[in-house]
């Protein structure tokens, strides 16, 4: 019998980047982590590719890669961040899909996706094309391989995206069987209508969506998924598959049962639901009659024997359609039960209309430039995922008009750059949740204004009209007004070009002196300093930088004469500044005309402080610029603590409650006092470790996010690294007395990445030391493993 099971993981999150920068703004609200991704990397991406099995006591039997065992896809726009933000991770994944290759005779787990998650049924024609052919491009730039499969964003379909897609040479894709219409036998006259309830889900179908054009379907089960990604099937991996073992009937010999939810259920809606699917799959793996596979294995084993047509403008998030997408249908995340939606359709038409205007643009002005603009868009990606100059040669040199020039070709960068953003302005994630003001929506707003810069770099300004456009987009919530307030006040004030870039490269400057007349990398352009002067008189700065920025892709140039100012804490200025003025603003500095100088500077028509540059950055300047102060403070704070200390001591011991600013000022000192002493503690200096950790315990510091926790870390991590790499008895037992140290006082995800590297190093000690000495085993028991002496 073939009887397997499939879960699918959808693995997206909506891109996240800066559009001028390219680059993710510390998010506060995804604390611990820097952001949202970090946060579901460490939560679920990271986990599933480490999963835990564990016997009744907690203690790890083994760790899976989860991704090796079911059928994925990532979104493209998530996996270049996984690259370079999680590059452990990525590989995991990749590595996966080349293991699942072997074990599936040729068919990987990985699949491909629509390229940034649009709603395929409400994109025009054009539109639908480009995302399937950008998301096909993306896999194969990732995963080395042509993608059989392609997931629909939110499921959405109609047949035209079916045709584009079979056209491109996807195998299949996946739906919910509510959007099956009718089915019948290959071959028969006669259709059967089906429903969610009446489709039999074990097998696939065939979708004939133009004459000539053929498309298989999988539709997975309805009630499963549920269960998994809102009821409490993922609180047992045992329920799991007890589950799914009764789904299958003795009467049909090649059946599926399949499951589909958003990747992110397991561990990150769901903590630890890694764990039960990994509990599933080894289950599975031992099963006597029933295996996991992935739909394109299954589909090389048992090909249709029905044909199917599905119900247009379809998906598996709203039950009216694809109606959430545009208009206030009901469908809302259920938080805010009273709030309207009728903001979408607005929203939906501004956009469309802005589209269609630079469509008209695109086409016009680009066939100066480009044979066909369309299929120059379609390549485009080619430069999205490899920003190299190769690239850009060889995308001119297939696409350029003959009656083009060379320099031209900034034009045609520039117009496919806009369409670029036009594309990512679509992101479906902006219409699925509650107002207008979220988060979601302003990512898309940002793309838009992008979009729209470059617009008006040839002569076409469509923003007045687009912000009177959203004037219709109402929000909830009184402060936020309506779209057209919530572009003005939070996207349009952070606006880049090359010459605001230019100012923020100045403010960048005063902390990381750069290399003259070399080019080196600045966010999304190359910096090259022509001409530096630094002055500094009674406190102050004035630094005058000559530089040349270029844009990565569209190779738009400028030259600017940038001037910084910075006067203590709280002045901070900059601003572009003519070559003739340059000379004038150097000599009122040197006569010690230092008010005279800042206000010049604030009457300058480009002129910013330290507000309007990139958060991260922001921070990073004032930690900098400040630092001898804070270090002053820190041993201000120091005298304080061990002048009071007995005093606070005595008021402990009678419970007499510590004021805050007390309480504030120890923890402050007693962080600090204990990285120092780990720091000796990991050098193997004499150390006063443990009567600081007691002290701070004593005062309820929480340690799980210091600097010490992260000595602690990197240190075992390197000292897991040597010992695996070489002979080194005395490396093991300094790892365990770091262990020791570190015992109640890691945070989870730290010991998770050591126990990580831990497994995945056992093989290369095992194979040093032969039998696992005494020493090895102590160390697997320590951070949590059954360990025995062959393994």
């Amino acid at each position: 019998m073939n009887w397997y099971v499939c879960f699918h993981g959808h693995f997206y999150q909506p891109s996240r980047e800066d559009p001028w920068l390219e680059v993710i703004e510390l998010q506060p609200e995804a604390a611990p982590y820097h952001d949202w991704n970090e946060r579901i990397t460490a939560e679920c991406y990271g986990p599933n590719a480490m999963a835990r099995r564990q016997d009744p006591q907690g203690r790890i039997l083994s760790i899976i890669d989860n991704y090796e065992g079911i059928s994925f896809n990532f979104g493209p726009t998530l996996l270049s961040w996984l690259k370079k933000g999680a590059p452990l991770v990525y590989e995991k994944i990749l590595e996966a899909d080349r293991v699942s290759l072997t074990r599936r005779q040729g068919h990987g787990n990985a699949i491909a996706q629509v390229y940034n998650h649009i709603i395929m049924p409400l994109a025009n024609s054009r539109d639908k094309l480009t995302q399937v052919i950008w998301g096909i491009e993306a896999f194969r730039f990732h995963f080395g391989r042509r993608p059989e499969g392609m997931w629909l964003a939110e499921t959405a379909v109609d047949n035209e995206t079916l045709a584009i897609m079979a056209q491109a040479g996807i195998r299949f894709t996946i739906l919910s069987p509510r959007q099956a219409q009718a089915v019948r036998p290959l071959g028969k006259k006669d259709w059967t209508a089906v429903d969610e309830g009446s489709l039999d889900i074990r097998y696939p179908y065939r979708c004939f969506p133009k004459p000539g054009l053929e498309i298989d379907i999988f539709f997975y089960h309805p009630g499963l998924a549920h269960g998994i990604a809102f009821g409490p099937l993922l609180q047992s991996g045992d329920r799991l598959v007890r589950q799914m073992e009764g789904l299958f009937s003795g009467d049909i010999p090649c059946q599926l049962v399949s499951v589909a939810t958003d990747g992110e259920t397991y561990g990150h809606h769901h903590r630890f639901a890694e764990m039960a699917l990994s509990y599933a799959l080894e289950h599975f793996e031992n099963h006597p009659t029933i295996r996991p596979t992935n739909f394109a294995h299954f589909l090389s084993l048992c090909p249709p024997r029905h044909e199917v047509t599905v119900k247009e403008g379809t998906s598996w998030g709203c039950v009216h359609g694809v109606d959430r997408w545009f208009r206030n249908c009901g469908c809302n995340t259920g938080r805010n039960p009273s709030w309207s939606q009728q903001w979408r359709t607005p929203l939906r038409e501004a956009l469309n209309w802005l589209r269609d205007e630079m469509d008209i643009l695109f086409e016009e002005e680009g066939s100066r430039y480009l044979k066909d603009p369309w299929e120059a868009r379609n390549d485009y990606i080619h430069l999205i995922l490899r920003p190299e100059e190769e690239t850009k040669d060889a995308l001119w040199a297939k696409h350029r008009n003959g009656r083009a020039a060379d320099k031209q070709r900034v034009c045609a960068l520039r117009l496919l750059e806009m369409q670029y953003h036009a594309q990512m302005m679509f992101t479906s994630c902006a219409w699925f949740f509650d107002d207008i003001s979220g988060l979601e929506v302003q990512q898309n707003l940002r793309y838009a204004a992008r979009a729209m810069q470059l617009a008006k770099g040839f002569g076409l300004d469509l923003e007045g009209e687009f912000i009177s456009r959203l004037k219709d987009a109402k929000s909830n919530l009184p402060k936020f007004g309506d779209g057209a307030r919530i572009y003005q006040k939070i996207i349009r004030p952070h606006l880049y070009d090359l010459r605001r870039l230019s100012v923020h490269f100045g403010f960048h400057c005063l902390i990381d002196k750069p290399p003259l007349k070399r080019p080196h990398p600045f966010y999304t352009a190359v910096v090259e300093v022509q001409d530096l002067q630094e002055y500094s008189a009674d406190g102050a700065i004035l630094n005058l930088i000559r530089a040349k920025l270029r844009h990565n892709r569209t190779e738009e140039a400028q030259v600017s004469d940038v001037v910084v100012f910075y006067r203590g804490y709280l002045t901070l200025k900059g601003g572009i500044i003519a070559p003739e003025q340059r000379m004038a603003l150097i000599e009122e500095f040197k006569k010690g005309a230092i008010d005279k100088v800042e206000k010049k500077l604030g009457d300058l028509p480009d002129h910013y402080g330290a507000q309007d540059i990139f958060l991260d950055d922001r921070i990073r300047l004032s930690l900098s610029l400040m630092e001898e102060r804070f270090t002053s403070l820190k041993e201000e704070y120091r005298r304080f603590y061990e002048h009071n200390k007995a005093l606070f001591a005595y008021l402990h011991e009678l419970h007499v409650p510590m004021p805050e600013v007390f309480t504030a000022l120890a923890h402050t000192v007693l962080q600090e006092r204990l990285y120092e002493e780990i720091e000796k503690e990991v050098s193997g200096k004499s150390s006063q470790f443990a009567e600081m950790l007691a002290e701070a315990r004593s005062w309820g510091v929480n340690l799980a996010q210091s600097r010490a926790c992260c000595l602690l870390r990197d240190k075992i991590l390197e000292d897991l690294i040597k010992v695996a790499e070489k002979d080194d008895p005395s490396g093991l037992t300094r790892l365990m007395r770091l262990l020791n140290i570190c015992e109640g006082l890691f945070p989870y995800q730290y010991l998770w990445e050591v126990q990580n590297v831990f497994w995945e190093l056992l093989p290369k000690i095992r194979e040093r030391y032969g039998i696992l000495p005494p020493e090895v085993l102590e160390l697997g028991e320590k951070l949590g493993f059954v360990m025995k002496e062959d393994g």
